[in-house]
């Protein structure tokens, strides 16, 4: 089985300390990157390269994220709207494939 296929569920296993949400989005850019690149990017690989941050709501890791995540963390709608975001805008970023998705 490849590890594109693992849930959230697995990876919170393995590290329990992980937001599931972080994880989300982490699927997301691998995704992206079998999509766009044809290539197999380790679920442990992206959260290391983005410092376990992707997912989060709201810009990178400022004082704005950790307001939004408290005011509106518990909304599942919000969490998946920044999972993609997020996955999207970092993927764009580094690669320059796929929609992207840019802060104003």
């Amino acid at each position: 089985m490849s590890l594109f296929f693992y849930t959230p569920q697995h990876y919170k296993r393995k590290n329990l300390n992980i937001n599931q949400e972080i994880l989300k989005s982490a699927l997301v850019y691998q995704y992206l990157a079998l999509k766009h690149l044809n290539v197999l990017i380790t679920i442990d690989d992206i959260l290391s390269e983005n410092h376990g941050k992707t997912g989060l709501i709201g810009h990178g890791n400022s004082c704005i994220t950790h307001c939004l995540e408290r005011l509106c963390g518990g909304s599942e709608i919000f969490h998946l709207h920044s999972a993609l975001h997020d996955a999207q805008g970092r993927f764009y970023k580094k690669y320059r494939k796929g929609r992207g998705y840019c802060y104003a």
